[in-house]
């Protein structure tokens, strides 16, 4: 049940060292505890209230967020705290997201008054017992409400603390990932390349089709490009299909014309809800508003069908010619970086990866996934 605050067992055997408990945090610890979420110091307080605001404005679900607090030895009980020292050792927050997953953040530091010998190894265990706290109390959210079905996280390649307490609590190694971008073209630069799609294949977008049948179209074409994918392959059937257009729905403002299908003449085959023919072959997904300045490629794929054929390079061509003259200046994508035909199809079209990121999961039970 969430919000009890019984001391979990924290120690291994033998160790001396002071125990912790992890707490559900109280309304009144809430800014200490995002304080420590961010590695912020007194300094920086303001910037934890507008942070704490802007979550609750958003519908936030401020409940979900836990610490661990030390219990003193008897040798530091009698000692009076620091003035500045932070009421919680380590602390976790769980954001409800769209496509009913949730992003876990950790602390990523230790307050200075708890570092010393033998204190990163207990942080890692304080982490690694707040994140097996925060999915037990997502997946008892679950057997009410059905809202969580993925928790997952993103982080520096050289967090190795935090990976392996990630890693400690259950979660897995999804994929490295690369993040890449490129400068928006002019109209006039983009208008110069004509298409060069092979005879009866075509783009389109998801704004030519009646609204009450795109989401049938969107799943059928992601569930087409699934087949043999090499962009996170062990994501797939994690969850629903339905469940992964909602997330990509949410990225940013979603505009269907923004969403393009690749279709295939077929002359048998309409697409309901429109006046196209054709077998939906492939798509490419973008967005904007997530990031200032820039538009998000959400999401590209190709059924095994029409992959090496040079598809993808006309499909990022036509998206970009689609862009040219929008207020934005970068377009940017995050892909597998053990992807190599999407790295090198982003590497044709003039991308540059400017970060990394380590993505890790972990299932969360007791939510259907249909």
């Amino acid at each position: 049940m969430l919000g009890h605050s019984s001391p979990i067992p924290s120690n291994p055997p033998g160790d001396a060292g002071p125990d912790f408990e992890v707490l559900a945090v109280p309304p009144d610890g809430r800014d200490a505890a995002v304080a420590r979420v961010m590695n912020a110091g007194p300094s920086d307080a303001d910037a934890v209230r507008d942070l704490v605001g802007r979550l609750e404005a958003d519908g936030g679900d401020l409940s979900l967020l836990w610490a661990t607090r030390r219990i003193p030895c008897a040798t530091t009980a009698t000692q009076p705290p620091r003035r500045d020292a932070s009421p919680f050792t380590q602390a976790c927050l769980a954001i409800l997201g769209a496509g009913r997953t949730a992003v876990v953040l950790v602390s990523p530091g230790l307050p200075t008054e708890h570092q010393g010998k033998g204190m990163h190894a207990r942080a890692r265990r304080e982490r690694a017992a707040l994140l097996t706290r925060a999915c037990d109390d997502l997946q008892s959210l679950n057997r009410d409400q059905h809202r969580v079905v993925l928790a997952q996280t993103l982080l520096e390649p050289d967090a190795h603390d935090l990976i392996t307490a990630f890693e400690d609590a259950g979660f897995r190694r999804l994929a490295d990932l690369g993040y890449l971008r490129r400068s928006i073209p002019s109209p006039h630069r983009a208008g110069a390349r004509p298409s060069r799609l092979p005879p009866g294949v075509r783009v389109a977008t998801l704004a030519d089709i009646d609204p009450q049948f795109q989401q049938a179209v969107l799943a059928q074409v992601l569930e087409k490009t699934y087949v043999g994918t090499l962009d996170c392959p062990d994501l797939c059937g994690l969850r629903s299909v339905g469940d992964v257009i909602d997330s990509h729905r949410a990225v940013g403002t979603f505009d269907p014309s923004l969403w393009l299908l690749v279709l295939e003449d077929q002359p048998a085959d309409s697409i309901p809800g429109s006046r196209l023919r054709g077998s939906p072959e492939g798509c490419m997904l973008l967005s904007a508003g997530s990031a200032p300045d820039t538009v998000e490629l959400v999401y590209l794929g190709l059924s095994p069908a029409l992959r090496g054929r040079g598809i993808g390079d006309e499909l990022i061509a036509a998206g970009l010619a689609r862009l040219a003259g929008r207020p934005e200046s970068t377009i940017a994508c995050a892909v597998d970086l053990a992807n190599g035909p999407a790295l090198s199809l982003y590497r044709r079209a003039g991308f540059k990866r400017f970060t990394e990121r380590v993505a890790l999961v972990r299932e969360i039970p007791g939510a259907p996934t249909a």
